[in-house]
């Protein structure tokens, strides 16, 4: 599993702690540990499973993650590639139409909180920003 971590732009540096490119040649499962904020994935390939205990739950491929007090182990399918939002503490109220503390312990769909074609506007912008980026 590849780990590519990047700096926000100055715009958005208040609010986002890092973007980080995750991508899995082969299926892999990782251990997350909590973070400070909120964290935003958008998947651009591939799937990935939230393990919990012996379920696994299809994690849509846009997400948004609350504060969460213990780590979780999540599995990518091999192929699979995300982009991820992390906010630093509180940075994401500016962005979600929620209170912070009503996301706590969760993982919802993204469209549960913005409309869909806002998400889907945001991904294409962000796949296209780390393009231009990557060269």
């Amino acid at each position: 599993m590849q780990v590519r971590s990047f700096q926000p732009s100055a715009r958005l540096a208040p609010f986002v702690h890092a973007l980080e490119i995750v991508e899995a040649r082969e299926e892999a499962t990782r251990t997350l540990l909590p973070e400070p904020g909120i964290v935003i994935g958008l998947r651009y390939a591939g799937s990935a499973a939230l393990l919990e205990g012996a379920e696994a739950r299809r994690l849509p491929d846009a997400t948004v993650t609350g504060l969460h007090g213990t780590s979780r182990r999540v599995r990518t399918s091999a192929g699979g590639g995300v982009v991820l939002v992390k906010f630093r503490e509180g940075g994401a109220a500016s962005f979600l139409g929620v209170p912070l503390h009503e996301l706590r312990g969760e993982t919802l769909p993204m469209d549960a909180l913005v409309p869909r074609d806002a998400v889907e506007r945001a991904a294409a912008h962000a796949m296209l920003r780390l393009e231009v980026r990557l060269g």
